[in-house]
């Protein structure tokens, strides 16, 4: 930036006082400019309807930066703007703009040397100041049915554009879209000068350095050919035309925050990445380019295929009821049980062919060879046979089996030959079956039955301790004199044991007495477990099994 010399006894001029200035001024304008306002830019300056609208709008105070020039409204715009009126039957639209202006202002008396020969001196009315000011303009459009924006004229900065609707007699704030380019905050500025020494440019901000010549790594990441860096987020983001396998886990930032998918078919994604927009629960599946997914829950921490109990079905989860299922509805439940080996022998499995009835309980066209498997199989199962096809409702057991025909304990809900599947004929109520070995498999069945801990596993039909005891004449006479295990010899007073003082029973001793009573059955004489409640099942909360897919 330039200074004035002043030298010692030489002549002061008008010209050195205001070089002075102009060079003071002159560096402001390019520090401005290379450093705040490469372009066009205003603070403030916003354009506001009236507060009782009319065919006027006003401008708030601000400043205006043009070629490093700062222009300065003060107070708010004192006379307001004028809009023209309005067209009769079409709107259009007009544009409020600013330019940066010099105003010679501040009239002052001065004495002026008028005469330099005679010293001659007036009082004489001089401006000593150029303001930094702003003008305005509108610029009006044309009425059109799609009216368009008139042309910013040159060396103008539009601050706003206002539409005019047809046959209006005021412009109301909703009318006024703002327009102003604002102008950047110093830290957004490239001050390493940019490429080629470009700084950030208001209406480009794609003028940016090559950031590969000077980043060398990001995180131990070093850019690509093209100067990218791949970060690391700490998460796997889904990523689009990537292949993922049978197990991948993924996220996305338009999820749900408690989401992530679970890749449940290999596959690559597509292009763009799919909608989530109806992904409201964990179960869902996602198909992606030739990926599917289904979409799980972090709050729900429970491997898919661990049985557990609660008071309702949960979302996501399914029913360990021995039913058939499609496997391609439950894709993780058939994969990791064939993971784990936690299918029963295929064998195990049969299917019959029937005809049924709308509300009826009766499958019947049975053939016989299907009856004896039938029977075979309720042999080994006991009471009840799970059963599911078209017509069959769920929870629906085969109740009795005649020569060509089984009744059924839910009636069906659809006529016409149907193909009946059950499995799992050995009763493996913790293992999975292979159901048709093509589209579907079974669930293993978790109803009425208890949970025991143990070293392995295994299962166990109903059972009681048997109750044993006998009662016998040891000496061919007529009396008892014998009894054991739950039966006993009864006097008035409890029962009678051995006497091995004479070797005989005390039953034998009091006979000739006449004193037995009874003969009684008491199976707590057998076993101390019976009689220490009434029922065989206590007092029991029945929740539902289920399995997590």
């Amino acid at each position: 930036m330039h200074r004035v010399k002043f030298n010692d006894y030489a002549e002061l001029l008008s010209d050195d006082l205001n070089n002075n200035n102009a060079y003071l001024y002159n560096g402001l304008i390019t520090t401005i400019s290379d450093f705040i306002a490469a372009n066009d830019c205003v603070s403030g300056l916003e354009v506001t309807a009236q507060a009782v609208p009319d065919m006027t709008v006003y401008v708030k105070s601000g400043r205006i930066y043009q070629n490093g020039y700062q222009g300065l409204l003060e107070a708010d715009l004192t006379t307001p703007l004028t809009i023209a009126p309005a067209s009769s039957n079409q709107p259009r639209i007009d544009l409020i703009c600013a330019k940066y202006e010099e105003v010679e202002d501040e009239p002052e008396i001065r004495n002026v040397l008028t005469d330099v020969v005679s010293r001659n001196v007036s009082q004489v009315e001089v401006k000593t100041r150029i303001a930094s000011s702003i003008a305005f303009q509108v610029v009006g459009g044309t009425a059109a049915a799609e009216p368009t924006v008139p042309t910013t004229p040159e060396g103008w900065v539009a601050l706003a554009k206002v539409t005019v609707p047809a046959n209006t007699s005021v412009i109301q704030q909703s009318n006024i879209v703002d327009m102003r380019p604002e102008i950047i905050n110093i830290y957004q500025h490239d001050h390493s000068g940019g490429a080629n020494g470009a700084k950030l440019d208001y209406n480009n901000l794609n003028n940016l350095p090559d950031l590969s010549v000077y980043i060398k790594s990001i995180n131990g990441k070093t850019p690509d050919g093209t100067g990218n860096v791949d970060l690391q987020t700490g998460l796997n983001l889904l990523s689009r035309s990537k292949a993922y396998q049978y197990g991948d886990i993924a996220y996305s930032p338009n999820l749900p925050s408690w989401a992530y998918l679970y890749c449940v078919q290999a596959g690559t994604t597509a292009a763009s990445e799919p909608s989530f927009a109806s992904v409201n629960t964990m179960g869902q599946y996602i198909t992606d380019g030739t990926a599917k997914w289904i979409v799980d829950d972090v709050r729900f921490g429970l491997p898919v295929g661990v049985v557990f109990y609660d008071k309702k079905l949960r979302p996501g989860c399914v029913k360990i009821n021995g039913a058939t299922v499609q496997r391609s509805d439950y894709i993780r439940i058939f994969h990791d049980a064939d993971e784990d080996d936690a299918f029963y022998d295929k064998d195990d499995t049969y299917t019959f062919t029937g005809t049924t009835t709308v509300s009826g309980t009766t499958i019947t066209g049975i053939s016989a060879e299907d009856i004896e498997k039938l029977q075979t199989a309720k042999e080994v199962c006991g009471d009840g046979i799970l059963i599911t096809g078209t017509g069959i409702p769920e929870d629906c057991m085969i109740d009795e089996i005649s020569a060509d025909s089984v009744t059924i304990t839910v009636a069906a809900t659809a006529a016409g030959t149907v193909k009946i599947s059950y499995g799992n004929i050995h009763n493996y109520p913790y293992l999975y079956g292979w159901g048709d070995g093509v589209n579907t498999f079974v669930l293993p069945n978790y109803r009425g039955r208890f949970i025991m801990g143990g070293d392995m596993t295994a299962k166990f039909e109903a059972g009681l301790p048997n109750i044993i005891g006998e009662i016998k004449n040891s000496n061919g006479s007529y009396a008892v004199n014998a009894a054991g295990g739950a039966y006993a010899a009864f006097e008035n007073n409890g029962c009678y044991t051995f006497n091995a003082a004479t070797g005989t029973s005390i039953v034998a001793e009091v006979i000739a007495a006449n004193v037995i009573t009874s003969i009684n059955f008491n199976a707590s004489c057998s076993n101390s477990i019976y009689g220490n409640t009434d029922t065989v099942m206590p007092a029991t909360i029945q929740l539902v099994p289920q399995i997590k897919y």
